[in-house]
């Protein structure tokens, strides 16, 4: 007696079957790679943002130990220096001068910190910009800290900080 033909065992996978799988990994990228793009834009957003609160806790922190040292207004213009941390930050009037022995030093920000940092100076009222590097609009992705001028008012004030991160 003859034996029946024995079925065919299929292997591999049919046009059907990869066409779909292409389709699902197709729509799971279009959904999910929108997200990831923009990823650098919100590190360097929030790098702004951690910037800007280093650079205000450390001008009040230097504030603070110039008050209690007695050291706001020692020097000609307001000028002096006081060590915080083993560190010695120059002041303006008890806050931080826009410089890199002033702000920079006492926030603890450098070129490792993937930073431009444009202008700055001793006198008062001189201002220091802070660029995160990379960004696509780096004049909208930035810190501009102003030490107090105490020539422009009777009363001195604190520095202004702006934060513009529009362009991170």
């Amino acid at each position: 007696m003859a034996q029946p033909p024995q079925s065919r065992r299929r292997s591999g996978f049919t046009l059907i079957e990869l066409v779909v799988v292409l389709l699902i990994l197709a729509i799971v990228s279009a959904v999910a790679l929108p997200r990831f793009v923009n990823i650098g834009g919100e590190a360097r957003r929030a790098k702004a943002e951690a910037l800007n609160g280093s650079i205000r806790a450390a001008a009040q922190v230097v504030r603070a130990a110039a008050l209690a040292k007695g050291r706001t207004e020692a020097g000609p213009g307001g000028l002096s220096h006081v060590d915080v941390d083993g560190a010695t930050i120059q002041t303006n009037h008890g806050y931080p001068e826009a410089s890199e022995a002033g702000i920079l030093l006492a926030a603890n920000i450098s070129a490792e910190d993937r930073v431009t940092v444009i202008g700055g100076g001793a006198a008062p009222g001189s201002s220091i910009t802070i660029r995160i590097d990379g960004a696509p609009d780096p004049a909208q992705c930035r810190i501009v800290y102003t030490s107090p001028n105490h020539a422009a008012s009777p009363t001195i004030t604190a520095p202004t900080i702006e934060l513009a991160a529009g362009g991170c």
